[in-house]
């Protein structure tokens, strides 16, 4: 089955209001709203850019099949990040990949 890269960029400002999404604000939503949908991801530190000004932000990645059911989850995701943490809006992105899994001794294709 085909692969889908999905990223979901979230900044840390927050518009008009201190302070930044902390580090135990996004831990929660990880554990409680990622983890929920998705059993394995990759959280990376970055900087954005969101109307011309730049932002600490976060980028989260996920592997999962390219099915209807797989993107609603990530968007249900996205809009809960914009809501919890009072952002103008959430980015989220689709990217067709070939994955491959290294499992002890053998390689395989997902």
């Amino acid at each position: 089955m085909a692969q889908t890269l999905y990223s979901v960029f979230i900044g840390r400002n927050r518009p008009g209001i201190l302070p930044m999404v902390t580090d135990a604000e996004l831990g929660a939503f990880f554990r409680s709203t990622v983890a929920r949908h998705f059993s394995g991801f990759s959280v990376s530190e970055v900087t954005g850019f969101w109307e011309g000004m730049e932002e600490r932000s976060v980028r989260v990645d996920i592997i999962a099949d390219r099915i209807p059911a797989s993107r609603a989850k990530v968007s249900a995701i996205a809009a809960d990040a914009r809501e919890r943490f009072t952002q103008t809006a959430v980015l989220w992105s689709e990217s067709r990949i070939d994955a491959f899994m290294v499992d002890g001794p053998t390689t395989f294709q997902l």
